[in-house]
C-alpha cells in the first residue's frame, strides 16, 4: 500500500521502506526528509502515546491566518463599539432637539382654537351656510372663524386622478390647462343636467321643444316682450365632443 502513496511536497511515491509523516490536520503524508523535522521530532511523533503534532505548510498557514482573523475580528469589535457609541450621542442629540421643536410647536397651538366638525341635520342648512361663508372674510374687523368643507374619501380619489392627469399632460408639453369642474353624462337620469335657462315668471315666456341630441343638451324658449317676440336658447356641448358633431350642430 505503501508504493501508492504520494508526497504532498515532492508529489512521489513512497518506497516500500518509507515511513509516511501524516499530518494532524488535513492527513496529508509526506517524507522523512520533506517533513523538514529533526530525528528527535520524528522519534515523538512515532511514539504511541504521541506527544507532538505535525502540521503541514496548508495547515501552518491557516493557523497564521487564524491569529491573523481574530487580531481584525478584535479591531473590528473596537470599531463597531465606538460607533455604538456614537451613534446613541447622536440619536440621544436628535432626541433633545425633537422634543424642544415639540414643545415650541405645542406652544404655538395651543393659542390657536381647535376645529370643529359640525354635521348639520338637512343639506339646505349646509348649503346656507356655505353660500353665506364668503361673508365672514368681509366683516370689519374680520372674523377670526374660519368655514371649509371636509371631502368624501371619493371626492379625494377623483380630484388625485384629476392631478395625476393635469401633470401628465403638462409634462408632455399641453399648456394653459386647468382642472375645471365639468358634468358626467348619465344618459339613464330622466331629470337634471347642466343647462340652466332662467325666465322671472312674470314674462310671458313659452318653451320651445327641440329634437333630443345624445350628449348634447339644450333649451329654447320664446320671450314676447311689449309687441316684440324674442328667441332665446342656451346650448352645452361638452368639451370632450367630436369637432364633426360641433359643426353639425351649429350649422
Amino acid at each position: 500500500m505503501a508504493q501508492d502513496l504520494i508526497c504532498y511536497v515532492c508529489n512521489s511515491k513512497f518506497a516500500s521502506l518509507d515511513i509516511p509523516v501524516k499530518c494532524d490536520g488535513f492527513s496529508l503524508l509526506s517524507h522523512s526528509k520533506c517533513s523538514k523535522l529533526t530525528a528527535t521530532e520524528l522519534k515523538c511523533i512515532s511514539l504511541k502515546n504521541q506527544c507532538l503534532k505535525f502540521f503541514c505548510d496548508f495547515c501552518d498557514q491557516g493557523l497564521k491566518e487564524i491569529t491573523e482573523l481574530k487580531t481584525l475580528i478584535k479591531k473590528l469589535l473596537v470599531e463597531v463599539e465606538s460607533l455604538k457609541n456614537s451613534s446613541c450621542k447622536s440619536v440621544e442629540s436628535q432626541g433633545d432637539d425633537f422634543i424642544i421643536n415639540e414643545i415650541h410647536e405645542r406652544n404655538i397651538r395651543s393659542h390657536k382654537p381647535r376645529p370643529i366638525k359640525v354635521t348639520f341635520s338637512t343639506t339646505a342648512d349646509v348649503f346656507d351656510i356655505l353660500k353665506n361663508k364668503r361673508k365672514l372674510s368681509q366683516l370689519v374687523p374680520p372674523s377670526s372663524v374660519n368655514v371649509s368643507t371636509d371631502r368624501t374619501q371619493y371626492q379625494r380619489n377623483c380630484m388625485k386622478k384629476l392631478r395625476d392627469e393635469l401633470a401628465a399632460r403638462i409634462s408632455n408639453g399641453e399648456t394653459g390647462l386647468i382642472i375645471k369642474a365639468d358634468r358626467v353624462v348619465k344618459p339613464n337620469l330622466s331629470r337634471g343636467g347642466g343647462v340652466l335657462l332662467a325666465v322671472n315668471s312674470n314674462l310671458n315666456c313659452t318653451r320651445i321643444p327641440v329634437k333630443n341630441i345624445p350628449c348634447i343638451e339644450q333649451e329654447f324658449v320664446s320671450l314676447k316682450l311689449n309687441d316684440s317676440l324674442s328667441l332665446l336658447g342656451c346650448v352645452y356641448i361638452p368639451p370632450n365632443t367630436h369637432s364633426d358633431t360641433y359643426n353639425e350642430h351649429c350649422e
